[in-house]
């Protein structure tokens, strides 16, 4: 199976958005519960403007859980297929892809964890990148060499 580097970066912003939308949709649930500041309940029944309002944030509270809902299932999907890319590569390159583009975490975070430099980090990925690509039988290894070099010039 072979899976390009844009499939991978894609799937890595997907991650990061669903981790924010997450947040979000915390959110909007506790806003479309809550009263609006400063009204009684009682009046705030008898009014029809605050009960328009919170029609409106539990209206916003669906459809952003409806298009998470959606976007999560693309991203198990993506996750499936990275997985199974992965699986014969050696384990620290396995773990730096999982890490970086499936769970979507900064190499900062990924480099404290696995104690190495953001150096190593990308050397690792390089050589997950390679070694993946190698598994599909592409010969497009210079592409994801010079994407590598280019994310860690721009990180530095």
């Amino acid at each position: 199976m072979s899976i390009r580097k844009e499939y991978l970066s894609e799937t890595r912003e997907m991650a990061i958005v669903l981790q924010e939308m997450g947040e979000d949709i915390v959110n909007l649930k506790e806003k479309a519960i809550a009263l609006p500041s400063g009204l009684p309940s009682d009046i705030h029944v008898q009014m029809s403007r605050p009960t328009d309002v919170m029609a409106a944030r539990v209206a916003d509270y669906a459809d952003l859980e409806a298009l998470y809902a959606r976007t999560y299932e693309t991203y198990l999907d993506r996750r499936r297929v990275i997985l199974e890319a992965s699986g014969g590569i050696p384990f620290r390159e396995q773990l730096v892809i999982i890490r970086y583009y499936v769970r979507g975490e900064s190499v900062a975070d990924i480099s404290e964890g696995m104690r190495i430099s953001r150096s190593s980090f990308y050397k690792l990925l390089r050589s997950a990148l390679i070694h993946i690509r190698e598994q599909g039988g592409d010969d497009d290894t210079e592409e994801i060499s010079c994407g590598c070099q280019v994310l860690s010039e721009s990180m530095a």
